[in-house]
């Protein structure tokens, strides 16, 4: 069955205004997906802060050769915390090449050598954390490394709702999209390639195979992706970052 992903729905449009007017601990609180009232958190980036972002991932990528770079355009930049997982994960797609397929074995590869290249406040190795962080008591996904970096990038497609966490991607013209690789495999790519907004819709193919107790059959290998749609469901559990 074929259906529109509800996680490219649009941001609600309360909380942004809630997050533009006031600052951390005088926000209004909303009630979350387990709901509980909480104050939301900021996942876009103000006007003001695009030149901020882009000056700092400008300096920190120095050294990258403009190949790479090209390869992304000139509007991408990586938006993300620059300790955090999502900006590890951004990031390595980006090296990686931007607008191309990568099967997960390349991308956590990637993963790890960019997080080893970055310290946190502790000087630890934001790897670490990311890779041995032991996953929460009611999380029933994302138990291993690989299903971790898979379902942080799953995240990364939300546009809708209270906590879109990939609307910066989106205000760059830039969404992830995943697709089923060979032999249970997942493949990833960094989308840069839209004129507009509008255009953004991160694809998404779950696949028919074992994991969802169905016949397997041949993963989709053509570049032509339909942009307007997704394909399938995801579950609200399987949509915590763990």
């Amino acid at each position: 069955m074929v259906k529109n992903d509800t996680k490219t729905q649009d941001y609600d449009i309360e909380v942004m205004e809630e997050l533009e007017a006031n600052p951390v601990g005088k926000r209004k609180q909303f009630l979350n997906r387990k709901g509980e009232l909480t104050e939301p958190r900021k996942v876009h980036m103000a006007k003001d802060e695009f030149k901020v972002y882009r000056d700092r991932w400008l300096e920190e990528t120095k050294d990258v050769l403009d190949v790479i770079k090209n390869k992304a355009g000139i509007i991408f930049f990586n938006p993300y915390r620059h300790a955090g997982s999502y900006y590890g994960l951004v990031q390595s797609l980006f090296l990686l090449g931007a607008n191309s397929w990568h099967d997960d074995k390349a991308v956590r590869g990637m993963v790890e050598q960019v997080m080893m290249s970055i310290k946190d406040s502790k000087g630890a190795f934001v790897w670490y954390k990311f890779a041995h962080r032991v996953p929460r008591s009611e999380s029933l996904m994302a138990k291993d490394l690989r299903g971790r970096i898979h379902q942080n990038l799953r995240v990364l497609q939300r546009l809708g709702g209270r906590t879109p966490y990939g609307y910066k991607l989106k205000q760059l013209l830039t969404c992830i999209d995943i697709r089923p690789g060979v032999n249970g495999s997942w493949e990833y790519r960094l989308n840069t390639e839209h004129s507009s907004e509008s255009e953004v819709i991160p694809f998404y193919d779950p696949g028919i195979g074992e994991r969802r107790g169905r016949k397997k059959r041949l993963p989709l290998r053509g570049e032509a992706v339909v942009r307007d749609i997704v394909i399938g469901e995801v579950s609200q559990a399987g949509e915590k970052v763990v």
